[in-house]
């Protein structure tokens, strides 16, 4: 029997020069038909990967500027039944949820804040949410030649997050370590 892999995927985007945004939108999913051998016997399943990313960019006077994004990742898996079981279905989905913002302060002087909304493992009993978040300036002085940076990471000191792969040949737990919160301070020369 023919094993079939269907997918489609799209986008638009719209920029506009005058209002100095633009807007970006993709989505697809991608199907398979699947075989599986049990012991000798050959049975059915299916696998199917769906996504949609969104993205608005603007900028004030090219002073202020800003990004919210969102972007989603699904997987739904349909596998046969062991012996005498019932047949495993699995969905899972991570989402996440950005905001970048960037301030010219005046040209010797830049600022900005980055907060990332984490949503993982959505569908399952592992499911988790956190946020991680950085922020950070540069200056410097006029008629002097070293610009100074500070950069604060993980600002809300997340330690862990989880994850999950599914895929036909694999279940995958991850629990993965984040750095502590981090502080870097910098000097540069400039010639």
């Amino acid at each position: 029997k023919r094993r079939n892999t269907y997918g489609l995927s799209l986008n638009y985007g719209l920029a506009s020069p005058l209002q100095r945004s633009s807007i970006a939108i993709d989505g697809g999913f991608f199907y398979n038909e699947l075989i599986f051998n049990q012991g000798g016997t050959l049975a059915d399943g299916s696998l199917l990967y769906h996504y949609l990313r969104a993205t608005f960019k603007k900028n004030w006077d090219k002073r202020y500027f800003l990004v919210l994004a969102a972007n989603y990742i699904g997987y739904r898996g349909d596998y046969p039944a062991s012996q005498g079981k019932e047949r495993p279905s699995t969905s899972v989905g991570n989402a996440k949820i950005s905001l970048q913002q960037r301030c010219i302060i005046s040209s010797k002087i830049t600022a900005f804040l980055n907060v990332d909304s984490y949503h993982n493992n959505l569908f399952t009993e592992q499911k988790n949410q956190f946020f991680f978040a950085e922020t950070g300036s540069d200056f410097s002085f006029a008629k002097f030649p070293v610009m100074f940076g500070l950069r604060v990471q993980n600002l809300l000191n997340v330690q862990q997050f989880n994850t999950i792969q599914v895929t036909p040949l694999v279940q995958r737990f991850n629990t993965i370590n984040i750095n502590r919160r981090n502080i870097y301070l910098s000097v540069r020369y400039e010639l």
